[in-house]
């Protein structure tokens, strides 16, 4: 529920309203803001701050906050569309002056404000916080069309980097020579991870094998001189002014000049001294002598995440990019919210060292409200990452991130993800819907306009859940499966199609029964009977619900269709619909028309009644 303060939340619930609307527009950004305001009279206040303005212009002002799906924690993009009129074409002039001066309207900052006559400016409120996608011109009005931060979400993650090898390696060899390197960043364990806790690294495939690796060069590394030497002594190459301390331990180093081959080193280097593992014979200074550090990943552990060390051949007559392939392997471990909060932001929550950026959405830390993540200590632990619900993704491969986001992490931690007022993205329990539930906001007669027919969405009762998990580390497909039962809900209201849940991030090491028993009754607890489904046309007065919050409907106008009496239960709100202008608000709502039992998988209480076998359960 958005919360308001005392002058506004009192005029909202008032009778007599006189509303005012201001609609910002940045032209610019965080760091040099160029705004533009329109009102919708000539008398709405104004930050003190507004030197451009459109007075008296508004003409309409439509949204839709998001639809939530409960039962997959998908949340649909919310928008919103407003239309300004044009007199004498000022506001076209504002529009092409700002463009002239290098700021366009595309993906530009729209915030909505709700005021009324005589407000103070710091008594408006933020009603929507959206992004500009569309403008469109007619009869005199020009017509914005926006959406929220999700439209931000619907871009891929886990664009995999891909090399190729330069040279033919052994099953021992440390170093790996590739064509490229640039492209791939380190990810930073924390104590989450069983391989490599605490280590800064890089995975690679090659063939059907994993390698780790720590370092990496990515522009060749060259010194040449002449007062470079070699000695069989100790191993070594020497110089008196040639630095060589640009080299690192574990490099590959190419030798020409004199002893003409590859080496690795063994020891840090210094300014005049490499040590390194191959046999040097020993020569003296004078002749021009090359040392290169060629493209490559060093520091390698070969037969990484249960992989076997190979040799791995390259046709040294192909072209760079038809020699054998070296991929990226995306590997995390960690507590589920935070890989939420890595993947929108590319920030790992409590480290320095940054999410891969392929991996993630990019969306700036401003657009996401932190602490919605970190609020839920039995969730995520911020000082423990070894604590709360442990994820493990190995090897997915590029896909939608939104998609992903809800699918393999929100479903599985029950939870979904909303946008606020604010336009920040934030993250929300789901809660139980029974019958009795807390609420935040009582409606009914007195705040209701209309409603259409509660229906028993009898469809959409679950009483069999199959669940796959544990992903294959080369096919990406599921290794375990196991359905669950509702005895209950089977005997009352007969056997459902089996819900299918797939979670790629449960491993088969971690994973008990009990677990996979909370995500089954996450779901029975709203669909162990027909959800009861309904949409209401509310006053303006409770403008302020917001997608998930849980209401009480209570009317004696509407027979509750479980028990028979008048209506006195809680429904969740799974969709907003705001116009602004008339002060119309409509409620998609849903409630749960049976309270699950606890169920004890151990015991016969858990398996279904002959009929079910009579019948089959396919």
């Amino acid at each position: 529920m958005r919360v308001d303060n005392i002058t506004y939340d009192d005029f909202r619930r008032g009778e007599a309203k006189d509303v005012r609307y201001v609609i910002s527009v940045n032209f610019g950004d965080d760091v040099t803001p160029r705004m533009h305001y329109f009102t919708s009279h000539a008398d709405c206040d104004l930050p003190a701050s507004a030197t451009s303005i459109s007075y008296d212009v508004i003409e309409s002002i439509s949204g839709q906050a998001q639809r939530l799906d409960l039962l997959r924690a998908r949340s649909d993009i919310g928008g919103v569309r407003f239309s300004v009129i044009d007199p004498q074409g000022a506001v076209t002039s504002v529009i092409a002056n700002q463009l002239a001066a290098g700021y366009g309207l595309r993906h530009k900052q729209v915030v909505i404000y709700l005021g009324g006559k005589d407000f103070a400016w710091a008594d408006y409120v933020v009603a929507a916080t959206v992004i500009i996608d569309n403008r469109e011109w007619r009869d005199g009005l020009h017509t914005f069309s926006c959406s929220d931060i999700l439209r931000t979400t619907r871009k891929n993650i886990f664009d995999l980097r891909t090399t190729t090898l330069r040279n033919s390696i052994t099953q021992d060899d440390t170093v790996l020579p590739v064509y490229s390197t640039a492209d791939f960043e380190h990810n930073t364990h924390g104590p989450s991870y069983s391989d490599a806790p605490n280590q800064r690294v890089i995975y690679v495939d090659v063939e059907e094998e994993t390698v780790r690796t720590t370092d990496k060069v990515d522009t060749p590394i060259s010194v040449t001189g002449t007062d470079i030497s070699t000695s069989a002594t100790d191993n070594s190459i020497n110089s008196t002014t040639t630095d060589l301390s640009v080299f690192a331990q574990g490099q590959q180093i190419v030798l020409s000049g004199t002893n003409d081959g590859i080496y690795h080193i063994i020891q840090p280097p210094t300014a005049t001294k490499i040590i390194v593992a191959e046999a040097l014979t020993t020569t003296a200074a004078g002749n021009s002598i090359n040392v290169l550090a060629d493209i490559q990943f060093y520091n390698c552990t070969r037969g990484a995440l249960n992989t076997k060390p190979a040799a791995h051949e390259v046709d040294a007559t192909a072209d760079a990019d038809r020699r054998t392939k070296v991929k990226e392997r995306v590997y995390i471990e960690l507590p589920l919210l935070k890989v939420v909060y890595a993947i929108l932001t590319n920030q790992i929550y409590g480290q320095a060292d940054p999410w891969p950026s392929n991996w993630g959405l990019g969306i700036s830390t401003k657009w996401v409200a932190t602490s919605t993540f970190t609020e839920h200590p039995d969730w995520w632990d911020t000082t423990d990452d070894t604590k709360g619900q442990i994820v493990r993704f190995e090897g997915p491969k590029k896909r939608d991130g939104k998609k992903f986001i809800e699918e393999q992490l929100m479903r599985l931690q029950g939870a979904f993800l909303r946008v606020q007022a604010d336009g920040q993205l934030g993250l929300r329990r789901k809660v139980r819907v029974s019958p009795q539930a807390a609420y935040v906001e009582l409606i009914g007669d007195d705040n209701l306009v209309e409603w259409g027919s509660l229906k028993e969405d009898m469809n959409a009762v679950h009483n069999a859940f199959t669940i796959h998990w544990n992903a294959d580390r080369r096919t990406g497909k599921p290794t375990r499966h196991l359905t669950l039962y509702d005895p209950d809900s089977y005997t009352i209201h007969g056997k459902a199609k089996p819900l299918e849940m797939t979670f790629d991030g449960l491993s088969g090491y971690t994973t008990t029964q009990a677990t996979l028993s909370l995500l089954r009754d996450s779901a029975r607890d709203m669909y162990a009977g027909p959800p009861l489904l309904a949409r209401v046309k509310a006053l303006p007065s409770i403008n302020n619900l917001e997608v998930g919050d849980v209401v009480r409907w209570r009317t004696s106008q509407v027979r509750d269709p479980v028990d028979g009496g008048t209506l006195d239960r809680s429904f969740i709100v799974t969709a907003v619909r705001n116009d602004w202008a008339s002060g119309d608000v409509v409620l998609d709502l849903f409630g749960s028309s049976q309270e699950a039992k606890p169920i004890n998988d151990a015991s016969t209480s858990s398996i279904l009644p002959d009929s079910a076998y009579q019948v089959g359960t396919e």
